[in-house]
């Protein structure tokens, strides 16, 4: 006999039911969305049951996969991302995103600039600090400073815009963001193997020139350095495809302030002083 659509829809309601049940006693694992990766099967080809594993490889009583996951405070399963198992997160707030970048730790929801038509952003989260992952492309009311690389508009779309130091630190950042301190870049290029390694891992792993000399980057946590180029006082725009600078919040006179910069044929990250005046790219790190 054919079941009527009246069982069948009590059915289907009694799974539903059955399966909210069982996701509503606390935290349990954190199975992969349609945006975050899938991890490989255990060595028997089955998903893992609460009774298949010891009590040593349970996180808050569900058993997870220690080659691919972490339990984040001994309450919730997270995913490590690429190459970076060292550094745990909240899978709540961050996930993996291989589609974008294999080893990077994303924010969720990534920042949405209410003041800019809610123009959306990456960001990674790297040795603790939680920074854009590409150059901020907000063009500043009633301020002609803030330029595309040789005002072509496509420029922006890649590389974002190039500021001065003024209206780089006049709070250009969006709400909760802020440009980051000479110390706070520092922090950055530690944690990524210090000053003289940190380019090679924070640079894209494409988009610069590859003429001779060239060093790839590896992009090891998704911070994805371009090479945004700079305009200079009496030199015009410069360098894009070759080098990336960046601001920095501290100044170190009346006229200078700290940045960082990136080539495309060095491993390290250079951190110098210049002229106020000059027009450079900012990266906002999260508040």
């Amino acid at each position: 006999m054919k079941n009527s659509p009246l069982k069948l829809a009590f059915a289907v309601f009694g799974i539903a039911v059955a399966i909210f049940l069982s996701c509503s006693d606390g935290p349990i694992l954190v199975f992969p969305g349609k945006d975050e990766p899938i991890a490989p099967p255990s060595s028997s080809g089955e998903e893992a049951s609460s009774s298949s594993c010891d009590d040593a490889d349970k996180c808050n009583g569900q058993c997870y996969n220690r080659e691919t996951q972490f339990c984040y405070n001994s309450s919730k399963a997270g995913y490590f991302c690429g190459i970076n198992p060292q550094e745990l997160y909240d899978p709540d707030i961050y996930q993996c995103k291989p589609e974008i970048n294999p080893n990077g730790i994303y924010l969720k929801t990534g920042i949405t600039d209410g003041r800019d038509n809610n123009k959306h952003y990456n960001a990674v989260l790297i040795g603790g600090q939680v920074w854009m992952a590409e150059n901020l492309n907000y063009d500043v009311p009633g301020n002609d400073t803030d330029v595309c690389y040789s005002n072509i508009p496509v420029n922006c779309a890649t590389y974002g815009r190039l500021y001065n130091w003024s209206t780089a630190t006049s709070g250009i950042c969006p709400s909760g963001w802020h440009l980051p301190s000479d110390a706070e870049w520092t922090a950055l290029t530690n944690f990524a193997g210090g000053a003289s390694a940190a380019g090679t891992k924070l640079k894209a792993a494409s988009g610069w020139n590859t003429g001779s000399g060239y060093i790839p980057g590896t992009n090891d946590y998704g911070f994805s350095a371009l090479p945004d180029g700079d305009y200079l006082q009496g030199s015009g725009f410069i360098n894009v495809g070759s080098i990336g600078v960046w601001w920095s919040g501290t100044e170190s006179s009346a006229s200078y302030a700290y940045y960082r910069g990136m080539n495309y044929d060095i491993t390290n990250v250079r951190s110098y002083t210049n002229d106020k005046s000059y027009l450079f790219s900012v990266r906002c790190v999260k508040n």
